[in-house]
């Protein structure tokens, strides 16, 4: 996990946007906007904020909106799927729908201890969201099972699953997986 990690500008359909900036085979997955990211170190609770969440191949990505940074302590965050566990999904009555894991901190990152975060899906969309993270996150930890502890694991890349039906319109679909609710 770091916070402030390079951001690239893009422009798109409404405007200009900032995207984390990507590894070699990365690719992003999904994108929600209305976000509100809440962190909770062993010391203290950062001030909730909102912004872009970014789910890649490889990571979570939460970039802070424009109108946010003044009063941010960071621009973005990145959350490594490797070093993501204890991952949940939260429906309250009252309230929108949240997620909330723990992370594992880069040295030399402002954080004392284990890092507790929630996202806040202000806007709705956590029903695409969830599935696709969950499987992110199983493919990630397959990928470190494989790899002697000795070594740093290489990044594996998941790809939803391709196929053609009968018409030979392709298709694409994720595994059925299970969240713990």
């Amino acid at each position: 996990m770091a916070v402030n990690i390079p951001l690239v500008e893009a422009a798109g359909v409404s405007g200009a946007s900032r995207l984390p900036q990507s590894y070699p085979g990365e690719m992003i997955v999904l994108e929600r906007s209305g976000v509100e990211c809440e962190m909770v170190d062993a010391v203290s609770k950062w001030k909730s904020v909102k912004g872009v969440m970014f789910l890649t191949s490889l990571r979570l990505v939460f970039v802070v909106d424009v109108k946010e940074l003044a009063k941010s302590r960071y621009e973005s965050v990145e959350f490594p799927l490797q070093g993501v566990w204890d991952e949940e999904l939260k429906q309250p009555i009252f309230g929108c729908n949240h997620i909330k894991f723990t992370s594992q901190f880069y040295d030399g990152q402002p954080f004392e201890g284990t890092l507790v975060i929630k996202m806040y899906f202000t806007r709705g969309g956590v029903g695409t969201f969830v599935p696709a993270l969950n499987w992110a996150l199983t493919q990630a930890r397959r990928a470190l099972q494989r790899v002697p502890q000795m070594q740093p694991g290489p990044y594996f890349a998941p790809s939803c699953l391709l196929f053609l039906n009968n018409n030979n319109n392709c298709h694409h679909s994720f595994p059925r997986l299970t969240f713990k609710l």
